[in-house]
């Protein structure tokens, strides 16, 4: 299977620039130029969907994973409505977890709503919502901000609108890469990043597009720090602005690994007269982390079956015995042992599960994306059933998921990033809803496919 990506980065070099002291502010510099805005297709769903019917008098309904409510105010509807929120892989870089596909579509409302926005501390890469921003997807796949109200206390955002669509909260400036690996001893820099194609747009009114190096004159940067100590100290690492780019900070990383091996590097980005920014990167040092989990899936259609299991991840190896891990990706190897329930079906008739475990090791089966994070996971699980049809008349047969390699299918989303979006860098879980392809005989197709994966890491090698 060939695996491509396209990934979004903040690496424009940058006029050189007096730099100032460590511990002080100094202006960061930019150009005027325009970038072309992000489209991204409508993605897939990655959750349950969540419905109400509000009427005239008003009412409210909240996503699955209680992180959007909508509420509707009086007057803003003539009659019973059907609403509904459903998650959705977004494709759109800085985007805080998934988008949420909000309904109905083409309604004008007269008196606007409210969509109110949580975000968890954990699986963010800042320590406040300054930074971040709601915007919504157009028709034609552009993605356009929108004025938000924040609460840093409630770590909400708030905006009101018209109509519904996708709607993602995104951060329109971020320290990239949000999270690497750094080796012992070995250094990273960070680079300042914002996203929106107008520099001073991120409140509203601009569409999101491609981070870039650089942000406007408008705003100052003040400590780089690591886990909270400015400048660094030898037990968690050093880091210090680049004598050449105020907007780099330079990562070295300890001799010796850190307990917790993961720390968090960080710039206090302060906008002329507004409040302060907490911009962090979470690195972890040392070689690659090891993890381990539990896969679940379900499919429903032609044939209907149920399952699940554990897997191993460990990340790949060149054959100069160095890790498959930069600044953009991990690569990792997936063992996995997956068993099938019982109670198979084929067309409605009963099938007797033959073989109940599928066991192997996916090379390459996995792959972290580290900007924006997303994760590529692809493994082969395959089970014998027997299928009885009636008459005595006994159907063998082999089945498995759309997502395993032996269909040679790419479920991603190819809009630029692979992959589904994490919602925490440093945890490996996700989900998604799939339509298997007509074509995919190991399949079981026609098949809705319904695969959802959680990952913690275990262990480091030194």
């Amino acid at each position: 299977m060939t695996m491509s990506s396209q990934l979004i980065g903040c690496w424009a070099a940058a006029a050189a620039l007096a730099c100032g002291s460590p511990g002080g502010g100094g202006k960061s510099g930019g150009g005027n130029e325009t970038a072309t805005p992000i489209v991204t297709p409508a993605g897939n769903p990655v959750g349950p969907m969540t419905n109400a019917t509000i009427g005239t008098a008003g009412g409210e309904l909240q996503s699955d994973d209680g992180l959007l409510t909508i509420t509707v105010p009086a007057g803003a509807l003539s009659a019973d409505t059907a609403f509904s929120a459903q998650r959705y892989s977004s494709g759109l870089p800085g985007s805080i977890g998934p988008s949420y596909m909000l309904e109905p579509h083409g309604v004008d409302f007269p008196v606007p709503l409210t969509l109110t926005f949580s975000v968890p501390e954990a699986g963010v890469s800042r320590a406040g919502v300054g930074a971040i921003g709601v915007a919504y997807r157009e028709e034609d796949g552009r993605w356009s901000l929108v004025p938000a109200t924040r609460d840093e206390d409630a770590r909400t955002l708030q905006v009101t609108t018209g109509h519904l669509s996708s709607w993602s909260r995104v951060e329109g400036l971020q320290l990239l890469p949000n999270s690497a690996t750094v080796q012992l001893g070995g250094t990273q820099n960070l680079t300042i990043g914002y996203c929106s194609s107008d520099e001073f747009g991120w409140d509203g009114g601009y569409l999101v597009s491609p981070c870039k190096s650089l942000p406007s004159d408008g705003y100052d940067i003040y400590d780089w720090s690591v886990n909270g100590t400015v400048t660094g100290d030898a037990t968690y690492g050093r880091i210090w602005p680049s004598g050449t780019d105020l907007n780099v900070g330079i990562y070295t990383a300890p001799t010796k690994k850190p307990d917790p091996s993961t720390v968090r590097a960080s710039v206090d980005l302060r906008k002329s007269l507004g409040s302060s920014m907490i911009l962090v990167s979470m690195l972890h040092i040392g070689e690659p982390a090891v993890y381990e989990g539990d896969i679940s899936f379900s499919s429903s259609g032609l044939f209907s079956f149920t399952g699940g299991g554990t897997a191993h991840l460990t990340p790949r190896t060149l054959p100069d015995g160095t890790w498959e891990d930069d600044d953009q990706q991990t690569k990792y190897d997936v063992s996995f042992d997956l068993g099938i329930d019982d109670g198979v079906t084929f067309s409605g008739y009963p099938c007797t599960v033959a073989q109940q475990t599928s066991s192997g090791t996916a090379k390459y089966g996995l792959t972290y994306y580290k900007v924006p994070a997303r994760v590529d996971f692809t493994v082969s699980p395959t089970w014998d059933v027997v299928c009885h049809m009636g008459g005595g008349v006994d159907l063998p047969t082999k089945i498995g998921l759309s997502w395993a390699t032996c269909c040679e299918t790419r479920l991603g989303i190819d809009d630029g990033t692979w992959g589904y979006p994490l919602n925490d860098p440093n945890q490996l879980k996700g989900s998604y809803t799939h339509e298997a392809a007509p074509a995919c005989l190991c399949a079981a197709s026609p098949a809705t496919q319904t695969v959802s994966w959680e990952f913690q890491q275990i262990a480091s090698y030194e």
